[in-house]
């Protein structure tokens, strides 16, 4: 199966286009996996479209993308604008919202990155959302924290490193 779009201008598109609807018209199709021409010859970016608003509207790059692979290798998750091999963003005004789980139904662990009360976390929990551990390193190595190249202002643990409640 070939999609083409014969043209040599940039924003072009060619696409897959997803419609489970009843009606028999060409509206509705809501979901979208779409090549987007950004350079020449051809070179484009794949973006992947789902429009969740319950009307006749179709999904469209300018307001549906939910995931990105740009042309140079990239990948977006919540951004068109991808600034990191993997970028994950979202999109939520919470304080607190995890951004990215990692699981493991089997061990009934995860690992969630997001926020807490508007800071930067990394979180361990079972998978009922009860707290766990969070292991860096457990095969060893040191653990930087700080400025690597500040002598005063980072603080490197190894060895045995050890704290129970606050510090």
């Amino acid at each position: 199966v070939l999609i083409e779009n014969d043209t040599d201008s940039s924003g072009a598109e060619a696409g897959l286009f997803f419609k489970v609807d009843s009606q028999d018209t060409a509206a509705r199709r809501k979901g979208a996996i779409i090549f987007q021409r950004t350079g020449t010859p051809g070179v484009g970016d794949m973006i992947f479209c789902v429009d969740g608003v319950a009307d006749a509207g179709d999904a469209s790059t300018s307001a549906d993308a939910k995931m990105i692979i740009k042309s140079t290798g990239e990948v977006g998750i919540g951004t068109t604008s991808p600034e990191a091999s993997l970028h994950v963003s979202a999109s939520s005004s919470e304080s607190t919202q995890d951004v990215a789980i990692f699981d493991n139904t089997t061990k009934n662990r995860q690992t969630s990155i997001g926020l807490y009360n508007g800071n930067s976390m990394i979180q361990g929990r079972l998978n009922n959302n009860a707290v766990n551990s969070l292991h860096l390193q457990p095969s060893g190595g040191a653990v930087l924290l700080g400025d690597p190249t500040s002598a005063t202002d980072r603080q490197i643990l190894s060895g045995s490193v050890g704290s129970t409640g606050s510090f």
